[in-house]
């Protein structure tokens, strides 16, 4: 049931994108940098639901397009966090506009029923257990 919903957003999305030179888990990645600042290159895998190599491929495109820089993490030199240039802030608010008027599609439930949606949800994910 969960898919049924999901694929028409996903497809919705998508068009949002076309011609906008940017994928939907690059945008992901574009809007979670915004709201976090740094990422290690393992968290974006884990988020992004994919292995580390295709999360690199994804990592190395958006540096390529200038979108987002490497740093070396002060706390510990091994590690490299990433994190928004100013043209992947500006290509982050240039996508959160575009995609405005998408539409929220939990807007047709009632709070109460986003509350028991998201507690399902909840439920569901301890039940599966980590990924």
């Amino acid at each position: 049931r969960l898919r049924i919903v999901f694929l028409p957003w996903k497809r919705r999305l998508q068009k949002r994108l076309v011609g906008r030179d940017v994928s939907l888990k690059q945008l992901y990645l574009l809007r979670r940098l915004a709201r976090r600042g740094s990422m290690r290159p393992s968290e974006v895998a884990d988020k992004l639901f994919c292995d580390r190599p295709t999360a690199s491929v994804i990592i190395r495109n958006m540096e390529r397009k200038g979108w987002i820089v490497k740093e070396r993490d002060p706390g510990n030199a091994r590690q490299v966090l990433l994190s928004l240039s100013p043209a992947g802030r500006a290509k982050a608010d240039e996508l959160r506009d575009a995609l405005s008027g998408a539409g929220d599609p939990l807007a047709c439930l009632s709070p109460a029923e986003r509350q028991a949606f998201e507690a399902a949800l909840m439920k569901i994910q301890a039940y599966l257990g980590p990924i």
